[in-house]
């Protein structure tokens, strides 16, 4: 794809960031061919792959409950870790964001939660980073 692109004229140089969902295929040869280049995950699907461990994470933490109590606790624990994710996901600084990473790594059912988005950290918030400044945060509505 880039090697059609520079042919038909693309500056590959000057490439700063690429989006995309997270395909290993690109990773790999941007990591390889342009290592210059900042990738940024789309909000939409990072949201995707976490919701998965969060469903995991409150399903964990009614073990031994059932019925309304079961209920109540896999609700309040889904609640708390969304706020958290949302903490980072939605920070207006990159610093803010290393922040409310920290506090999500303390929740009780957040560990998993943040080593995925620990993982991905730079690539959710490339837009605040100075040399990307006035990039938008991709999500699908874009």
């Amino acid at each position: 794809m880039f090697q059609r692109a520079k042919e038909a004229g693309l500056d590959t140089e000057a490439i700063g960031a690429v989006t995309s969902d997270g395909a290993h295929g690109l990773l790999g040869y941007l990591r390889q061919a342009l290592p210059w280049v900042h990738h940024q995950r789309c909000v939409w699907h990072l949201w995707r792959n976490l919701g998965r461990r969060l469903v995991r994470q409150a399903s964990k933490a009614t073990a031994g409950l059932v019925g309304e109590a079961a209920r109540r606790v896999g609700k309040q624990v889904q609640k708390e870790l969304v706020a958290l994710i949302r903490g980072v996901l939605d920070a207006q600084s990159y610093e803010q964001g290393e922040a409310s990473l920290a506090v999500l790594r303390e929740h009780p059912r957040g560990a998993r939660i943040w080593k995925l988005l620990n993982q991905q950290f730079d690539a959710a918030l490339v837009h605040l980073m100075d040399r990307h400044r006035g990039l938008t945060r991709v999500t699908p509505e874009w």
